[in-house]
């Protein structure tokens, strides 16, 4: 019996180390998404006063986060932290049929980076 208990705590332990690890690495993804979209390191979008409608998107967020309204690109990072959540939490109901948000619209040529650039962020935040 001790035996099987010495094992169960050091699962536990293990599964506890690897939860607080992918917390931290979605932390920080979570962090340098916000500070490249429309935050202090953002250099393509913001400074080009650029928005999220200008780049194609509603005045919100799809379901599940159509609470947030979408005027500056620092929403857009909230929206998309809030959909990478969303699809994390759900990742077999995802697999099996749920409907990812359609893209927006074409975007000005002036805009394609920026739009590059939140493509690539989205990727990696839903990658964790």
């Amino acid at each position: 019996m001790r035996e099987h208990r010495d094992e169960y705590l050091r699962r536990d332990a293990g599964f506890r180390e690897l939860y607080a690890a992918d917390t931290a690495r979605i932390a920080t993804a979570d962090t340098k998404l916000r500070e490249r979209l429309g935050g202090s390191k953002d250099k393509l979008c913001t400074g080009r006063s650029l928005t999220p409608i200008s780049l194609g998107h509603g005045t919100s967020c799809p379901v599940p986060c159509s609470a947030i309204t979408l005027f500056a690109m620092s929403d857009l990072a909230s929206c998309a932290v809030c959909m990478a959540d969303a699809v994390n939490g759900t990742a077999l109901e995802a697999a099996y049929g749920a409907r990812l948000p359609d893209l927006p619209a074409e975007v000005p040529t002036t805009a394609k980076s920026c739009q590059k650039s939140l493509g690539k962020a989205a990727s990696a935040l839903a990658r964790i």
